[in-house]
């Protein structure tokens, strides 16, 4: 008998250990875009990854989660609106903040923006809003689960002869995502004002 006590014990506190893990991260969606007011030519690296490098549109990537030996994600970019303007910046970002898919802390969520002009603005979706499928948010209504925001900064101006200059510019030349890029900017213009930058050019 008191083995078997011994035994439940044992199980008992290996389930409450066990139940009390945190899930190590493995696993990463990454979300670029720029306001279709103000579209972007974007470059963008994490860690040694290479995200874009001429990308008009936004993009959608998943993949394994790469850290840095401080365990931040680290992110260079660079990025050229259609009118000229160039920035670049350098950012990092804790993955520990970063919502999960349903809340289970493999697979995180993460969303880089670009503008307008020196603009970035970084989030991670309302946690809510990565539950399982079909599972409703507590108040009922998904336009109350705001992504959260995990950092804002501003580009500084790129310079003339940085190589990544002329790689942006190429992509000037791919009709293909140029032309849908200036007609989502139409309209959307027509029933919105330009965006404001929040940050000085």
């Amino acid at each position: 008998m008191g083995w078997t006590n011994g035994l439940g014990w044992m199980l008992a506190v290996s389930v409450i250990l066990l139940g009390g893990c945190e899930k190590v991260m493995t696993q990463l969606s990454t979300s670029l875009s720029s306001t279709w007011g103000d579209p972007m030519i974007l470059w963008v690296r994490a860690g040694d990854d290479q995200l874009a490098q001429n990308r008009v549109a936004g993009r959608n990537i998943g993949g394994d989660l790469v850290v840095g030996p401080d365990g931040l994600l680290h992110y260079e970019a660079a990025w050229l609106s259609f009118d000229g303007g160039a920035w670049e910046a350098r950012f990092s970002i804790d993955p520990a903040r970063l919502s999960t898919y349903e809340g289970r802390g493999e697979h995180g969520e993460i969303e880089v923006a670009f503008g307008p002009g020196a603009d970035v603005t970084v989030t991670t979706a309302h946690p809510e809003l990565l539950k399982e499928r079909g599972v409703a948010p507590p108040s009922g209504d998904y336009a109350d689960l705001v992504p959260i925001t995990l950092l804002e900064t501003c580009g500084t101006p790129l310079p003339e002869d940085d190589p990544r200059m002329a790689v942006l510019r190429s992509g000037l030349d791919l009709d293909y995502a140029v032309t849908p890029a200036l007609e989502r900017r139409d309209r959307f213009l027509a029933e919105n004002p330009m965006p404001e930058p929040r940050c000085a050019d």
